[in-house]
């Protein structure tokens, strides 16, 4: 197919076990702005696009994307496709369940590589947002934007996935009548708004499309599955102009495996909007070269009060412009990676499981906000000046119980450690000491007989 005025091939509205495959499409949208090269999708079930070639250097608008699939709500399968020099996203996914995009290469172009994006407006309202979706083994080479993005939801911050985590820790509320939350891999609109208290609707996260939900003052409808088991791994992406993955207003997605070289600005860039990812394993490599501010290998900036679940583990970062990998509260700008900001009374743990405190005034720290999620978990807080007083609580989501159930005004010094308890949505200390005392015996198995070891080992004459 060659040099058409609108769309190259479309497959669309209610196609059942539809193959497009091993098709060449040069040249489409030349008269019609905004057409696309292979288009599938509108209500569609197992749709192949597979081995097909598609190149364009000429399409008119912005969103002339090489190949779409938008809202197939079965088995979705892009493998092995090459686009070319697209003036919309080489790649779009859309509103797709069960999906599989492997092994494609994406070069040039003016938009990002892949896009899975799920814009939510107000027509799109009964679909599936991207549910159940592996991006893997794909090269993106050369993107004058960003190599795989990942936009989830409205413009403003009426989607904001932060807002089902406060629900979700039993916290109170206020909604209104413009929210939508995401909770339970389903998207919530409220369509009654009240002031709520501690507890959220029963059968929240278990609707199915349409049903509606009370907590008594607020009604929340069910507006259809959410953004949920996202795999993003073991793909290319180098030399794009923007960022290498970038993430925003997504939920449950890993990044895993990647190789992201030569990148504009971030490797890979977490919005504040996000909530629970894992990046893990990727290597980063010569990514921000002009040192543009706010971008690094890796950067994430956490919504204070949001993220609840945030893993990262060995990535590989080298020569990434001013740092490598840098974690930031996006109200304040300060870096929480490893450290409480100062002087605040609900310092963040989004990320890590050892913090240091950094006070310069008398703070009464009461809570740990964002449990990260509702697993077991166990964080170590130093004690880095002679300002922070641990306050005890009985109850309340996310303050601390502390041993004696007492207020304890912390030494320089003091190691505090504190296990996540999803029954009483609470931080419970565990231990405290000083960090001689912990260097000696916090990695000590149960029973002890590290000091026998250690003086066997040394009677051998064991290095």
């Amino acid at each position: 197919m060659t040099d058409a005025g609108g769309q190259g091939i479309v497959v669309q509205w209610g196609v059942d076990q539809c193959v497009i495959e091993r098709c060449t499409v040069t040249g489409y949208s030349l008269i019609h702005p905004d057409c696309i090269g292979i288009a599938a999708g509108r209500f569609a079930y197992d749709v192949s696009v597979v081995d097909n070639r598609v190149e364009c250097t000429q399409a008119q608008g912005a969103s002339a994307h090489g190949i779409s699939l938008d809202s197939v709500f079965g088995r979705a399968i892009c493998e092995r496709n090459a686009v070319a020099d697209t003036v919309g996203f080489g790649i779009e996914v859309g509103f797709v369940t069960d999906g599989s995009f492997v092994g494609n290469t994406v070069k040039g172009g003016t938009r990002a590589g892949i896009m899975l994006t799920s814009i939510g407006a107000a027509d799109d309202r009964s679909y599936a947002s991207n549910l159940r979706v592996t991006v893997a083994g794909n090269l993106v080479d050369g993107s004058a934007a960003d190599g795989i993005a990942f936009y989830m939801g409205e413009t403003t911050p009426a989607q904001d996935c932060p807002a089902s985590s406060r629900i979700a820790r039993n916290a109170g509320y206020i909604a209104s009548s413009l929210d939508r939350v995401i909770d339970g891999r389903r998207l919530y609109e409220c369509t009654t708004s009240g002031l709520s208290g501690d507890s959220k609707p029963a059968k929240w996260g278990a609707t199915v499309l349409n049903e509606s939900i009370s907590d008594g003052t607020s009604t929340w409808t069910d507006r259809g599955a959410t953004n949920a088991e996202i795999e993003i791994s073991a793909n290319v992406i180098r030399n794009v102009a923007g960022r290498g993955v970038f993430l925003t207003r997504v939920q449950d997605v890993a990044v895993l495996g990647n190789t992201v070289l030569n990148s504009g600005l971030s490797g890979i860039y977490v919005a504040a909007d996000a909530n629970m990812y894992e990046i893990t394993g990727n290597e980063i490599r010569g990514c921000n070269a002009l040192a543009t501010a706010g971008n690094a290998g890796i950067i994430i900036s956490a919504f204070s009060g949001a993220p609840h679940v945030a893993k990262l583990d060995g990535n590989r970062l080298i020569d990434n412009g001013i740092a490598e990998l840098v974690a930031t509260d996006s109200d304040s700008g300060a870096r929480i990676d490893d450290r409480f900001l100062k002087n605040t009374s609900s310092p963040t743990v989004a990320f890590g499981v050892a913090f240091y405190t950094q006070n310069s005034a008398p703070t009464d720290v009461v809570r740990f906000t964002d449990p990260n999620s509702a697993l077991p978990r166990i964080i170590t807080v130093k004690i880095d000046d002679a300002n922070t007083t641990l306050k005890n609580s009985l109850s309340g989501p996310c303050t601390l119980r502390l041993i004696g159930n007492s207020d304890y005004v912390a030494p320089t010094g003091t190691l505090v450690k504190f296990r996540w308890d999803n029954r009483m949505f609470q931080w419970i200390e565990i231990y405290r000491g000083d960090d001689t005392a912990r260097a000696a015996v916090v990695d000590e198995p149960p029973g002890g007989g590290g000091a026998k070891r250690g003086a066997r080992d040394a009677n051998r004459g064991d290095p």
